[in-house]
């Protein structure tokens, strides 16, 4: 299961209350749904986005990453950390 949420709007000065609405629908929303998220539609404002987007794969996606790239060159902010 998927939900996207969608707004537009042409006035900046509309941005505030349009992103204040979204998320008022979004935190209705998260009882209804299991908590996951799809890894491509980045959500900077997931509390625990590695477990939402990787579940039970977390834990061997971490050891692969401390293996591959302990320095941790290939990252983006919500990307495997390494520990």
């Amino acid at each position: 299961m998927s939900t996207h949420y969608y707004s537009q709007w042409q006035a900046a000065s509309d941005t505030a209350i349009r992103v204040g609405r979204m998320a008022a629908v979004f935190n209705a929303m998260r009882r209804h749904v299991p908590g996951g998220a799809y890894i491509n539609y980045c959500d900077l404002d997931l509390a625990n986005f590695e477990q939402s987007y990787w579940g039970p794969n977390l834990l061997p996606l971490k050891a692969i990453k401390r293996q591959i790239d302990p320095a941790n060159l290939f990252r983006f902010p919500q990307s495997v950390r390494p520990t």
